[in-house]
C-alpha cells in the first residue's frame, strides 16, 4: 500500500517530496525506502513494538528530522490523484502566520463524536456528542502545539474505538485550531464512493463529474494478495474494478521505477 501511495505521489506531485515514517517495518522494508530517500526512522528514544497508532500520534518527534511548518499527512491506505500538490499549495498560501489551522475532512459526511467515538472516550475527552468528528487519515496542519501535544498524551488514552482519531479531534478543540472542511467527495474518498470511482483511459479520476484528489481504501474492502517481481503482500481493493487495476499498475511501476530487491 505504501509503495502505491509513493509512486501515485511521485506521479501527481512530481515536485514534491513524501516522506515515509517507519512505525515498526522490517529492515528490509527500511532499507528500500533509505535506498529512496524518502526513510524517517523511528527516534532511538521510541519504544519498539508499540500500537502503529502510538506511532503515528508520535509523528511530531519523526518531522524533527527535517524542517516544516505545515504538515501534510497522507495515511498509507490512501493516495493521490490529479492535481493534489497544486491544490493544497493553493490553500496552504492562504492562510500566512498567525493562528493555528487545519484543512480536513469530516470521517463521515456530517459525522459527529456521537457516531465517531465510544462512549468512554466522549465522557473522557469531555466532548459533546453533537460536535463535529473528523478524519484523522488526510490533513493539512499548521500548529506545533497540536503535534507536540498530540505526542505526549497518546498513551494515556483510553484504547477504545478510534482512540488515536478521538485524541487529534479533541487536541483540534481544545486548541481552537481553525478548521476549514474539505469536501469528502473531492479530499477523501472511502467507504462506499470508492466504487462510484470513474477512471477514464488517461487515468483521470473523478466522482459525481468532480475531480479526486484523495482516494481511501477503508470502510468496506477486501484483502487482495500480490505479487509483482520480488514483491509478495497484501493490499485493500474493492468491487470497483477500474481502481483496482490503477491500483495494481501503480505498484508495478513503483517496483520496475525502483528496481525494488527483496534480499
Amino acid at each position: 500500500m505504501t509503495g502505491i501511495l509513493l509512486q501515485a505521489f511521485k506521479k501527481n506531485c512530481p515536485d514534491h517530496k513524501l516522506w515515509v515514517c517507519d512505525f515498526g517495518m522490517t529492515r528490509y522494508e527500511c532499507n528500500i525506502l533509505a535506498k529512496m530517500g524518502v526513510l524517517l526512522q523511528k527516534p532511538t528514544f521510541i519504544k519498539d513494538n508499540l500500537h502503529p497508532w502510538i506511532y503515528k500520534a508520535s509523528v511530531y518527534h519523526y518531522i524533527t528530522q527535517i524542517y516544516a511548518d505545515v504538515v501534510v499527512w497522507i495515511d498509507s491506505d490512501s493516495f493521490p490523484v490529479g492535481s493534489y500538490a497544486l491544490e493544497v499549495e493553493k490553500i496552504v498560501s492562504k492562510w500566512g502566520i498567525g493562528q493555528d489551522k487545519i484543512a480536513i475532512c469530516q470521517d463521515w459526511v456530517n459525522k459527529t463524536w456521537e457516531f465517531g467515538s465510544s462512549s468512554e472516550n466522549i465522557s473522557y475527552f469531555q466532548m459533546q456528542p453533537q460536535c463535529p468528528y473528523y478524519g484523522a487519515g488526510n490533513w493539512i496542519l499548521y500548529s506545533k502545539n497540536v503535534l507536540e501535544h498530540y505526542a505526549s498524551e497518546i498513551e494515556a488514552v483510553p484504547k477504545t474505538g478510534y482512540w488515536e482519531q478521538d485524541l487529534f479531534n479533541y487536541l483540534l478543540n481544545k486548541n481552537s485550531v481553525i478548521i476549514q472542511q474539505l469536501p469528502n467527495e473531492i479530499w477523501q474518498v472511502a467507504h462506499d464512493g470508492l466504487n462510484d470511482i470513474e477512471i477514464d483511459s488517461d487515468n483521470k479520476v473523478t466522482l459525481n463529474n468532480n475531480e479526486v484528489l484523495i482516494i481511501h481504501i477503508t470502510g468496506v474492502y477486501n484483502n487482495r494478495n500480490i505479487s509483482v517481481g520480488p514483491l509478495q503482500g497484501t493490499i485493500r481493493t474493492v468491487d470497483n474494478t477500474k481502481l483496482t487495476d490503477l491500483q495494481l499498475q501503480l505498484i508495478t511501476e513503483w517496483v520496475d521505477s525502483n528496481s525494488i530487491n527483496i534480499v
